[in-house]
């Protein structure tokens, strides 16, 4: 036997030894099968590196079906601005022929584009709908809202600082932009029911 046949062979048996499920019934040849007590069934290999093989590979396997679970479901993803300042947040009102969530008080932002970094669509989405321009966030969302029966997920980051004047820029969507205190939060109508949680984490309860 040559020596590239040998170490092809090797690699085959070390990719067949960690490749071996869990639980065994998973019928082997004669030359690779460590029998239990029953013919044709193999028993998984016990060394520690076999054994953090295969968990790193569960969790992998895990991981991905819970992404595609979320995947399936959302249609719609969204970035928001929770912008505040001192005790106060700013809100946007939906005007009343918007086809969704109309007549509420909602955060500024908008659908982010296909192949678009959120992080971008939230810098793009607040200096159309408020004529401001803020930093590109260093990390993920501070908060994350996802609704199945709407089939959508709204990343919101906390925004303490931007760069002009704030204005009302997109009068096709709102019709009134406005300061709340969070005294004042509960009321309004908000576009989602966890908003009024996220605005008083942002400006600290009042009690």
């Amino acid at each position: 036997m040559g020596v590239e046949t040998y170490r092809y062979r090797t690699v085959l048996r070390l990719w067949d030894r960690l490749s071996e499920p869990w639980q065994t019934g998973v019928t082997a040849s004669a030359t690779t099968t460590r029998t239990t007590g029953a013919i044709g069934r193999r028993r998984p290999c016990l060394c520690l590196v076999c054994w953090w093989v295969r968990l790193q590979r569960v969790r992998h396997c895990r991981a991905m079906n819970a992404r595609c679970r979320v995947d399936e479901v959302i249609d719609h993803r969204v970035v928001a601005g929770l912008i505040h300042s001192a005790d106060r947040v700013l809100l946007c009102h939906r005007r009343t022929d918007r086809r969704w969530y109309p007549d509420v008080w909602d955060l500024p932002g908008g659908h982010v584009d296909d192949g678009e970094d959120p992080r971008h669509a939230l810098v793009r989405e607040l200096r159309e709908e408020l004529g401001v321009d803020v930093d590109l966030p260093a990390g993920g969302p501070d908060a994350v809202v996802r609704d199945r029966d709407a089939r959508f997920e709204l990343s919101i980051w906390f925004i303490d600082t931007w760069h002009g004047e704030i204005v009302n820029a997109a009068p096709d969507e709102h019709d009134n932009i406005r300061w709340f205190a969070v005294r004042d939060i509960e009321a309004v109508s908000l576009a989602h029911p966890r908003y009024a949680g996220l605005l008083v984490s942002a400006l600290g309860d009042p009690q």
